[in-house]
């Protein structure tokens, strides 16, 4: 259970830089409040269908 948590936070974390750059330009051109309310609705997004699409792994016996 421990090892799938960390690999998949590895690959995660493995395409952050990325992303991030693309963030970065965003809050140059729009500003920084937009940029902020696209990434915490984004996070609420992934965060609820993590939520419920990985029941199967907290009911892990």
């Amino acid at each position: 259970m421990q090892g799938r948590v960390f690999s998949v936070l590895a690959s995660l974390m493995s395409v952050a830089p990325f992303c991030d750059d693309g963030v970065l330009t965003s809050a140059v051109v729009f500003g920084p409040a937009p940029v902020m309310l696209a990434a915490g609705l984004l996070v609420l997004l992934f965060s609820t269908l993590t939520v419920r699409g990985l029941n199967h792994i907290r009911e892990y016996s």
